[in-house]
């Protein structure tokens, strides 16, 4: 699953202990040279933890897409459970299942969208879409999952854990969209370096 935006990373660790080595020499204001180092020194930092943050970020909404595609595949799945199971048992190998439910084509997913809690503008796109293919990562996904799982006890689940990939998605999408949202990630972080390493007195 996706990592916490604000989870710091092994590069982040470093950079925290490069930032609170130069934290802990004192107070910039008591000597103005050490200030214009200090200065210099946070704006390199910002930078790079611009670029930093923009990769994680396009690296977790990746990984979130991606999940949500196997989630959406196994709702998919679940909602049209009968056809699926009877298409793997009638198959001679898992190849043959793969290759024969990429082309049934399901219907449900204005159905398991809405059970996701998804705004209507969500669920009337899912109910334009008509009829619904596998990709080949969901045929395999399903295929992995054992059949006893392929019940409706595992819809709620499978439904939720849509709903929060779509909205981990927006949240990702929102940051690498907006300056103001991106900085703010890099302000919590430089806050939380200032907390760990700044001056106690």
């Amino acid at each position: 699953r996706s990592s916490d935006l604000r989870r710091p990373s092994a590069t982040a660790c470093n950079d925290c202990a490069l930032l609170g080595r130069v934290l802990r020499h004192g107070s910039v204001h008591r000597n103005a040279s050490l200030g214009r180092v200090t200065a210099l020194t946070l704006e390199h930092f910002i930078e790079h933890r611009r670029e930093v943050v923009t990769r994680r970020t396009r690296f977790d909404l990746r990984q979130a897409e991606a999940q949500r595609e196997i989630v959406e595949g196994l709702g998919m799945a679940v909602t049209e459970v009968d056809l699926v199971v009877a298409t793997i048992r009638k198959s001679n190998d898992p190849d043959e299942a793969k290759a024969a439910l990429m082309l049934l084509p399901l219907k449900g997913l204005e159905e398991f969208v809405r059970r996701a809690g998804r705004p209507e503008s969500e669920i009337t796109k899912a109910a334009s879409r008509g009829e619904y293919f596998l990709t080949e990562r969901q045929a395999k996904a399903i295929l992995e999952m054992r059949l006893s799982k392929l019940t409706g006890l595992e819809r709620e689940k499978l439904a939720a854990e849509y709903g929060g990939l779509c909205d981990l998605i927006a949240h990702l999408e929102a940051i690498l969209g907006s300056e103001k949202l991106l900085l703010g990630v890099i302000v919590d972080e430089l806050q939380e370096i200032r907390d760990k390493y700044g001056d106690k007195r």
